[in-house]
């Protein structure tokens, strides 16, 4: 029997945990409960229990403090979290302290028996105590889940654009989402997009994905991949996390954030799907919906409301965001890939749209035009020159312009078409708003922002004219439904804005989307890490740095988040690299000039010095008057003066043995050179400061 010991110093929630709980169905016992950290430590140490519920703030031992004792009595303890705390430090030190999962307060039976009922099984599996009965259960239950993954695999290689996203770059291994550039391709320019796998690529055909799903039945689809579909709407969503990069998310706590969701996406929607399957992805949750013609309208709502119990549950950690974006609705399963595909575009809509609500399908083939690598290029040469000088601000010059050229696109003439079309039409209906002053000012500074502010403001217009079923319907049917109250935010991103705003984005010259935002990101710091191997600039950490580089753009919510984002990871890398490399390169002067120093009396030359240091006499030369500002003769010669004048001033010796002692062989020549550094000759030194 699994046993359980709780924390908290009210006594009525420790006594309601109890009874939420019907203990003995899942074979726990509790075996203690504690008002205090002291006394629950006291019954870690004696009760040996396998599960601790705690508050997080209790007298004696707060919760942090009782966490890090209980597990050092026991590393294997599973302890789950109870508490309104909604602190992010809180909750980031307690998931690294070991914290299988938390509750927030009010707690409700539902999420406590679903928590412990988690936690069972993974007792059950750690101690091997599952039944046959169990223990085939599960592994029929992995092999399934398993091949019910696979729809997933074929659908992302599509939407990636190319089955291989893995390739060697001169003995590292750099994965992408996109294509694969050499060294060759961008010292070269890269002429030929090399397998830049563009939005292009994946509409022209939706590569592989196309070829085995299209055709299938529903009935091919079911036997092959272990589903349950039936006839009826297929469509695919995504569930995105995004964090504050000031505070980024440890991937543990990715790791229960990602429960979270899967846990409240499967209770809000199960009831009205056929069939559903969740994959979690990095900091992105793709779903799989099945579900009748009959509850298309109400799948929305369900989003909604989804999304607004994420928002209660997970509020203890600060500066995390939510975005639900909806793919296209399919009636036939072969077309899947077309529901994955806008699915995917849609979110990283977000940056472009603004995200934290649910977005519409947005996605329309001719986005696909614009990758954004002429960007990428130009910077791209830009940078190479900072990189070859070792100049940090020209580094940063060429990423801000290369943030400003996307910036830039959203562009009067565009703007100004929306206006006009959206005009048109409401004039059509004879609800023309006023829009000669937004034309304006669009004419004059439009931006991409400006063009979807002036959607949204035609898209209220048509919303209170009946012309199309807009955000204004849609939150009217949610409220009459009893959803979650929906934000202001989510009534401005209805399904009419959703199609206006896609329109505002065509009607600019090369409208930049999201997903070109990020891709071109990744490809220019793909790009400056064979730059920083071309130029000998190379860090131990080159893996380490792009693991955590493509993990971390994927969390900005917002373009200017990319951006910004972007230029802070490479200029960090880029100072760190440079000063490795002085380091470096400093390392040999260091020794030269420990060389002289012990040699300064001898007649060195420039040869003996350099092979000491292992250059060539041309190459130290130059490297000797880049580290130390002169040449080698100059430095020679003041240590050599410096030298003199102590004997000079604490000494006896006569100028012409000094003259030798410091490694001149000709008395004439030594005061010239002492009176070219001093100003006055070795005798008239001696007189003065002797």
């Amino acid at each position: 029997m699994i046993r359980v010991v709780i924390a908290d110093d009210e006594q009525k929630v420790s006594q309601l945990i109890v009874n939420l709980v019907d203990w003995a169905a899942m074979d726990m016992h509790v075996v203690g409960i504690a008002q205090n950290g002291i006394e629950a430590v006291e019954l870690v140490k004696n009760e040996n229990p396998d599960i601790l519920i705690t508050d997080i703030r209790m007298p004696g031992y707060d919760g942090l403090e009782l966490i890090r004792r209980a597990k050092d009595v026991n590393q294997q303890l599973d302890i789950i979290i109870v508490s309104g705390y909604r602190y992010f430090d809180y909750a980031q030190t307690a998931i690294k302290y070991g914290v299988s999962d938390y509750i927030l307060k009010p707690i409700n039976q539902t999420q406590i028996t679903t928590t412990l009922q988690t936690l069972r099984e993974k007792y059950m599996l750690r101690t091997q105590q599952l039944s046959e009965r169990e223990a085939l259960s599960d592994k029929l239950k992995s092999a399934i889940d398993k091949t019910r993954l696979e729809l997933f695999d074929v659908l992302a290689e599509a939407e990636a654009g190319t089955g291989t996203t893995t390739a060697a770059r001169g003995g590292t291994v750099i994965e992408t989402r996109v294509g694969i550039r050499t060294e060759a391709d961008v010292t070269a320019g890269a002429g030929a997009r090399a397998g830049a796998g563009t939005a292009a690529d994946i509409t022209a055909g939706a590569g592989t994905a196309t070829a085995v799903i299209k055709g299938m039945s529903l009935v091919d689809i079911n036997n092959k991949y272990d589903y349950n579909l039936q006839p009826g709407c297929f469509q695919f969503c995504v569930l995105k996390i995004d964090g504050d990069d000031a505070s980024p998310l440890t991937d543990d706590s990715m790791s229960v954030l990602m429960g979270k969701c899967n846990a409240v996406i499967r209770e809000t929607l199960a009831d009205c799907c056929y069939d559903m399957e969740i994959r979690n992805d990095a900091s992105f949750v793709f779903i799989l919906l099945n579900y009748s013609l009959d509850a298309r309208e109400s799948i929305r709502v369900k989003m909604l409301a989804s999304l607004n119990k994420l928002r209660e549950l997970t509020g203890m950690f600060a500066g995390v965001e939510f975005t639900i974006a909806l793919g296209s609705v399919e009636t036939e399963p072969d077309m899947l890939w077309r529901s994955y595909r806008s699915a995917y575009f849609t979110v990283m809509q977000r940056l472009v749209i603004g995200g934290d609500s649910v977005l519409n399908n947005a996605y329309k083939s001719e986005f696909d035009k614009f990758d954004g690598y002429d960007f990428v290029l130009a910077a791209q040469k830009a940078i190479e020159k900072g990189v070859e000088l070792l100049d940090g601000d020209a580094v940063a010059a060429a990423l801000d312009d290369f943030s400003q050229k996307f910036i830039a696109l959203g562009d009067a003439t565009g703007a100004a078409k929306l206006v006009a079309t959206g005009t048109a039409k409401l004039t059509a209906k004879g609800t023309a708003p006023d829009t000669t002053a937004v034309t304006a000012t669009l004419a004059a500074t439009g931006t991409a922002k400006e063009v979807i502010a002036v959607a949204t403001a035609v898209t209220a217009k048509e919303d209170t004219t009946g012309a199309t079923p807009g955000a204004t319907a849609v939150t009217a049917k949610e409220t009459a439904t009893g959803a979650a109250p929906v934000t202001a935010k989510e009534t401005a991103t209805g399904a009419t804005q959703g199609a206006v705003i896609g329109a505002a984005m065509s009607a600019t010259t090369s409208a930049a989307t999201g997903e070109a935002i990020v891709d071109s990101c990744r490809r220019l710091f793909e790009d400056y890490l064979i730059l920083l191997r071309k130029y000998d600039l190379n860090t131990p950490d080159t893996q380490y740095e792009a693991r955590e580089f493509r993990k971390r753009i994927e969390l900005c919510a917002t373009a200017e988040k990319a951006f910004g984002f972007t230029k802070q990871f490479i200029l960090r890398m880029f100072a760190d690299a440079v000063e490795r490399r002085r380091d470096r390169d400093s390392r040999p002067i260091r020794a030269a000039k420990q060389f002289i120093n012990e040699n300064y009396m001898k007649p060195i030359t420039l040869e003996d010095v350099s092979e000491s240091a292992g250059f060539n006499a041309s190459y130290f030369s130059y490297l000797f008057k880049k580290e130390t500002g002169q040449n080698y003769l100059e430095y020679v010669a003041e240590l050599r003066v410096n030298k003199a004048k102590e004997l000079l001033r604490e000494t006896g010796i006569s100028v012409a043995d000094i003259c030798t002692a410091v490694g001149y062989v000709d008395i004439k020549h030594f005061s010239h050179i002492f009176k070219k550094i001093t100003g006055i000759n070795p005798r008239e030194f001696r007189k003065l400061y002797s």
